[in-house]
């Protein structure tokens, strides 16, 4: 899930300094901390939903880069064209 968080200073310095220190990124260390603020929680359950095929890419990574697209459309578009690639 995505939100937006007001972080005070020193939490954020003192959360990307032990991203920057473990090698991790900022949000897994952000769900690290809450989760250990939150206390004992039982296990994530594995959840393995449906995949579909929704045939051939209509627009390429390129395209939607000149287009302005979202950035987050284009990472998913070069992505999706590596994987195409790396599997033919």
């Amino acid at each position: 899930m995505r939100t937006t968080l007001t972080l005070d200073d020193d939490v954020a310095m003192a959360l990307h300094e032990r991203a920057r220190r473990t090698g991790r990124s900022f949000k897994d260390v952000v769900n690290e901390v809450v989760r250990q603020g939150l206390g004992p929680m039982s296990p994530r359950p594995h959840v393995n939903p449906p995949t579909h095929d929704l045939g051939q890419l209509l627009v390429t990574s390129q395209q939607a880069d000149a287009a302005g697209m979202d950035p987050e459309i284009i990472r998913f578009l070069r992505v999706t064209e590596y994987q195409e690639n790396a599997s033919a």
